[in-house]
């Protein structure tokens, strides 16, 4: 994943972070979660505040019970890097578990929407179903 870190280090410690945060994502799938750990606390003593290694925190935030602190971080990492949809898929996974249903929709429509690049777009059908049963802009019955 191409990330700028927001206080950029050397083209090194970059690569270096992106490397760590990569082995991180695979030990976390295996399960492997004091290795992912080790490296995650590696990653953020060389660049603590690399989107990458926050959203790692993020996610252990989300992982250890904290949503709002997740999401409070999530929503700067959207804004620093609008373009990542992993950072808008976390952010949805916090305001579900903040039971803040219409927000998590709004973050799934606004990345869909934004045009990034590389952007997995919902079909017309879907994102007309997302809208039309929204409970704030349809006061119609939803369940037909």
């Amino acid at each position: 994943m191409n990330v700028r870190p927001v206080e950029p280090g050397s083209v090194a410690e970059e690569q270096k972070v992106a490397a760590l945060m990569a082995n991180v994502e695979r030990l976390v799938a295996e399960r492997r979660d004091a290795d992912a750990q080790r490296l995650w606390r590696e990653a953020q003593a060389i660049l603590p505040n690399h989107p990458l290694v926050l959203h790692e925190r993020a996610r252990r935030f989300l992982v250890g019970g904290d949503p709002a602190a997740a999401c409070t971080l999530l929503e700067q990492l959207v804004a620093l890097a609008p373009q990542q949809l992993p950072f808008w898929l976390s952010l949805a996974a916090a305001l579900r578990s903040l039971a803040r249903r219409e927000e998590e929709l709004q973050a799934c429509l606004l990345y869909t929407s934004s045009g990034c690049k590389n952007s997995v777009r919902m079909p017309r059908s879907a994102r007309h179903r997302a809208v039309v049963f929204s409970p704030s802009i349809s006061n119609e019955r939803t369940d037909l």
